[in-house]
């Protein structure tokens, strides 16, 4: 089975994806809309329907993205930012493409330390 390594830089308006696999990483940069996502999230799909997602906690921009992950099966992580930034140690150079990727690398080194996430309950989300 395919290990895939998506590790996802949320802002405002847009997503920076970083997909890793074996030694070919690609990015994609797309809105931060429920149909964008959902079309790249089904392509990750048919690439390997078990990925693992990891993203920073940046609280209601999230949101879309958890809307859309709830329908997949991927290992999905959701992980306070100054945990990543700390494991990284001091680095210099900052956009969203290398944050995506940073991202990516670290869940990949550290997937087995972490819970996934789960989507709230519905009497929650209400």
């Amino acid at each position: 089975m395919k290990r895939i390594y998506v590790g996802v830089d949320i802002s405002k308006a847009t997503l920076d994806f970083c997909v890793m696999e074996a030694e070919q990483v690609t990015h994609h940069h797309i809105k931060n809309k429920v149909t964008a996502i959902r079309k790249l999230l089904k392509t990750i799909a048919k690439l390997a329907p078990e990925a693992f997602i990891c993203m920073e906690n940046t609280g209601y921009y999230n949101f879309k993205l958890y809307e859309v992950l709830e329908k997949f099966d991927f290992k999905t992580y959701v992980i306070d930012p100054k945990h990543i930034k700390r494991s990284i140690g001091l680095v210099r150079g900052k956009n969203d493409k290398v944050d995506a990727k940073r991202i990516a690398v670290f869940i990949e080194r550290n997937h087995q330390d972490f819970e996934g996430w789960k989507p709230a309950s519905e009497a929650i989300s209400l």
